[in-house]
């Protein structure tokens, strides 16, 4: 609903401008149908007028007298100039007061432009006569333009009109010629007196600035009425990058609160984020891998309405391969030349472990390729400085190629080096209390042609020194993969030798061969001491033996709080008068905690904190007794409503159970070492359910089946096995009641969709449950068994076994069709006859590949989100990362017992050697080989890395892995 006044106050405007006088405006029959090319028969290509008459006909601002012609020579009356420049100007029509013409009758279709005019004084009322049929002459133009666009005379402007001088309208004419909108005629008059033509008008007019403006906002607004008679549909959905997509609306829409879900074929893909771009149409999809090929569907939902689109999408592909210079820098025997590798979204792919091989050849020498740099190696005299060679690159399933004539040029060395900025993983400000070695000066070195310098050939050209030592030291060795996207070189920072002050030290980086200097302040701020702290109370209950965190506050002297593990341990005192305090260091946030360590005797005990300045801080915490499992507090996800004969299955996962204190306590391995649940008829006749026994272990069950109509009231209690107090807990037990009912009570019977089947042969692996059940009249779901229904196919090769239909082999699939929709038929034994649920099922023959890596924990590594955490031990191997990961195929199948580590790529980047002191942490084997030969060397505590899994087609996961 249009809500805007101005936008509504200007509509009615144009309502009531656009009934004006027929013969400037709209003719009684319009000249043009809705869609046809604008074109007037008197003004043509030449024409003088052409550029202002149709920017105006566009808009509505004219149309012409009817018959297709504007008339541009025809003379133009007063009420038409009056009109035009209402509609022109976007006057505001309503309200307006009586002009006082005894000419102009308020039923006249030009009386509220004329109103409007006088109200403007762009007319004067001075014979209550407006003379609306009267002619205009040039001089009488010339002064509703001056009185219009309040055009003023510049007295120091020339004039050169010779017939214009003591003319009534003589200044109104001289601020039209000065203001550029009308000049006169070749020969340096202006005919004053002369009646002016409609083509006249509308030329001078249009050259006012206003005006021009004016016509652009009525094309914008024309437009958005247009888009907003549109149904707002979803125009466009395509990729956007190798790992996004691109959703676009025909017209605006709030997406803000919209939900965007994925699918490639029928398995939903996760979304890293959703970016909604300015244009507020739309908005950017980023999957957490790569897209690999085939059909993916987009559904937009926003409040009622959902909006969909699918395209289907090629695998990466080489695009395009470059040559980066024509000057091959000789070395010895040896030349190197940079090159690069573009997918079709325009990235750079060159040092990616997927990106298909490029085939190098010279005519000179023998090339070998390596992360964007071709070493081509000659023998002796092969190489000479001004030797030209040919160097050619074939992808060859694209067919992309590069060829070009390099020159041999003299050896490459250091020319330039530009220190960028001091760099710190998390951002940390430089002061005496800092870890010097987490600091490093990242670089930008190049040598004379405009290749990036090797850390290696920085070392060897480049010296590095601190003006001043004892505020800040240098290692004097740069090193390589640092930075946010740890791709730059980079020198780290040392600590003094002696005492730590505060001071500015002067970084030197001296190119020898040139003695070129680049120069950098590094400025070290005196470091924050802990003045303050303040404990609170554990937001848990403390139980014996137990580790808790004790929440707390920290102010240095400035009042700024101080939460890191070396701005705390160490410098507060910490104590307690049973149990231990201590604060650790959480890697992962950089932050440190502190934990207390509960004695293994209940009681109530001091927790101390002492500042360096005697601050103090103490709580009392209770230590309880040791908790145990003591009350099931619910039964949950059972079925509670069997037919006869059918089953259900109960286990562990069904239960919630709390300790003493009210804290769910989990039913893990250490549960069942000392206790398990037992499941009993509460009557102790069991005539109704069958199958009661005892859960002995996590991952147990027991098959619950129907007996005989009626209710089981089914009893559940926590048993202890080990003395002392072995038996029931006392207290712990719940029950539910599950209803055996006859077949008559069923209402409606379900068959859920089917997914689509992938034909594997002989094979069940992607075999899919079929879930029949039926529902009682309140919607409570009721368990079916199988011998009450009978499933048919229509393909021999549609097979039902064991509850879940199979594909092997079923006809119609070829290499050319690769989907078939086959039909599976339901026949339900119901109470009043049978019931016939037909399903449709698709059948396809397309190739599983992996398309979803999920990392889950295990028993070494943690893993919450996309981070990874564990001992340092158990992480700095790819092939132990690789064992948190699941792989998906696009059925939603799990395909992880054929993906080894031997089979996917890893690539780690973004090293951070945070540990103290730093041990030169380095990657161990070849970056962006497979899982299984790539590793790291000196990875320890406070170490963290970001390592990137890609499969063969394509998909991927970034994690990253935080040492503890």
């Amino acid at each position: 609903m249009i809500t805007n006044k101005r936008f509504i106050k200007k509509a009615v405007a144009m309502f009531l401008s656009a009934i004006l006088f027929l013969g400037l405006l709209l003719p009684a029959t319009p000249s043009f149908a809705e869609g046809e090319e604008l074109r007037f028969l008197d003004v043509g290509p030449s024409s003088y007028a052409k550029e202002a008459v149709y920017a105006m006909a566009e808009v509505g601002m004219i149309r012409g007298m009817g018959n297709g012609y504007f008339g541009t020579t025809t003379e133009l009356y007063r009420r038409d100039a009056i009109v035009l420049f209402a509609r022109t100007l976007l006057w505001d029509l309503t309200n307006v007061k009586d002009p006082g013409f005894v000419d102009v009758k308020p039923s006249v279709s030009y009386y509220n432009a004329v109103a409007k005019a006088v109200e403007l004084n762009v007319i004067k009322n001075t014979s209550n006569q407006f003379k609306p049929d009267e002619k205009v002459t040039r001089g009488e133009m010339a002064l509703l333009l001056s009185a219009a666009f309040q055009l003023k005379i510049d007295p120091t402007s020339p004039v050169p009109l010779t017939d214009i001088s003591g003319h009534k309208y003589e200044d109104a004419i001289k601020a039209v010629y000065q203001s550029g909108l009308a000049k006169g005629y070749i020969d340096n008059t202006f005919a004053p007196d002369r009646y002016v033509t409609r083509g006249d008008y509308v030329t001078f007019i249009y050259r006012n600035e206003q005006v021009k403006e004016n016509i652009k906002l009525e094309l914008e607004r024309i437009e958005q009425e247009r888009v907003d008679l549109e149904t707002l549909k979803l125009k466009s959905f395509s990729a956007n990058s190798a790992n996004s997509l691109k959703v676009e609306f025909n017209k605006q829409v709030d997406l803000s609160n919209a939900t965007f879900e994925l699918k490639q074929g029928l398995v939903p893909r996760n979304l890293s984020s959703v970016e909604l771009l300015e244009d507020k149409k739309s908005a950017i999809l980023k999957l957490p891998s790569k897209l690999v090929e085939g059909e993916y569907i987009v559904s937009v939902i926003s409040g009622e309405e959902t909006f969909t689109a699918k395209v289907y999408i090629e695998k990466e592909k080489v695009a395009k391969i470059e040559l980066l210079n024509d000057k091959a820098p000789l070395d010895g025997n040896t030349v190197i030349v940079s090159y690069k590798i573009l997918n079709q979204y325009g990235e750079d792919i060159t040092k990616q472990s997927t990106t298909p091989r490029v085939n190098w050849a010279s005519n000179l020498g023998t090339v070998t390729a390596s992360n964007g740099l071709l070493t081509i190696i000659g023998t002796t005299n092969t190489f000479k400085i001004g030797t030209k060679f040919t160097l050619t690159g074939i992808e060859s399933q694209s067919n992309s190629y590069v060829t070009k004539e390099i020159t041999v040029s003299s050896p490459a060395v250091t020319d330039k080096v530009t220190i960028k900025e001091i760099y710190h993983p998390e951002g940390k400000e430089l002061d005496t209390g800092s870890s010097f070695t987490e600091y490093f000066l990242l670089i930008e070195a190049e040598d004379q042609y405009g290749n990036p310098v090797s850390a290696t050939k920085f070392n060897r050209e480049v010296t590095v020194t601190s003006s001043n030592p004892n505020v800040v030291n240098v290692s004097a060795t740069a090193v390589s993969n640092k930075g946010p996207n740890a791709d730059m070189i980079a020198v780290q920072l040392m600590a003094p030798a002696g005492n730590r002050v505060e001071g500015t030290a002067t970084i030197n980086m001296v190119i020898k061969q040139t003695t070129k200097t680049e120069r950098f302040s590094v400025t070290v701020k005196k470091a924050a001491t802990v003045s303050d702290i303040q404990l609170y109370q554990p937001e848990v209950v403390v139980t014996v033996n137990e580790v808790v965190e004790i929440p707390f506050v920290a102010f240095d002297q400035f009042g700024k709080e101080v939460h890191t593990f070396s701005g705390l341990n160490g410098l507060i005192s910490l104590s307690a008068t049973a149990g231990s305090l201590k604060f650790v260091n959480d890697f992962s946030t950089n932050k440190a905690k502190l934990k207390y360590s509960a004695p293994n005797t209940a009681g109530t005990h001091v927790l101390i904190a002492v500042t360096p300045n005697g601050a103090l801080s103490t709580i009392r915490v209770d230590v309880k007794e040791l908790a145990a499992p003591t009350i099931i507090s619910s039964v949950e996800s059972v079925v509670e409503n069997l037919i006869i004969n059918a089953q259900t299955s109960f286990s562990p996962k069904n239960l919630k159970v709390k300790d003493q204190y009210g804290r769910d306590f989990k039913l893990d391995a250490s549960f069942f070492a000392n206790y398990r649940i037992v499941l009993s008829a509460a009557d102790g006749l069991a005539d109704k359910v069958t199958g009661f026994g005892a859960l002995t272990a996590e991952h147990s069950s027991l098959t619950l089946r129907g007996l005989l109509s009626g209710s089981e009231k089914i009893k559940v209690s926590i048993e202890k096995r080990t003395a002392p107090n072995a038996g029931v807990v006392t207290g712990s037990e719940i029950e539910f009641t599950m209803n055996v009912i006859d077949k008559s009570e069923i209402t409606e019977y379900v068959v859920e969709d089917i997914g689509t089947i992938f034909d594997d042969g002989i094979a069940t692996t992607h075999a899919v449950d079929l879930i029949v059940y039926g529902k009682k009249f309140d919607g409570s779901i009721v368990a079916v068994p199988s011998n009450m229904y009978t499933v048919i196919t229509t393909d021999t090769g549609l097979i039902f076994r064991n509850g879940k239909l199979d594909a092997n082999k079923v006809s119609g699939l070829s290499d050319t069709v690769k989907v078939v929709e086959k039909k599976v038929i339901i026949t339900i034994d119901a109470a009043k006859g049978p019931v016939v649920i037909s399903k449709n099922v698709l059948v396809t023959n397309e190739t599983p590949e992996i398309v979803t890596i999920e990392a889950s924990s295990t028993g070494l590594i943690t893993v919450i989100g996309d981070e990874l955490t564990g001992l340092a031990a158990n992480l700095n191997t790819a092939t132990k990362l690789f064992a948190t990961l699941t792989f998906k195929d696009q059925y939603g199948v799990i395909v992880s017992p054929t993906v080894t580590a031997s089979k996917v790529y890893a690539t780690i980047t973004n090293l951070e050697d945070l540990s103290t002191p730093t041990n030169n942490l380095a990657i161990l084997g070849t970056n962006g080989s497979f899982a299984s030969q790539l590793g790291l060397t000196n990875f320890h505590a406070g170490d963290k890395f970001i390592i990137t899994f890609t499969t063969q087609n394509g998909t991927s996961i970034s994690l990253k892995v935080v040492g503890n």
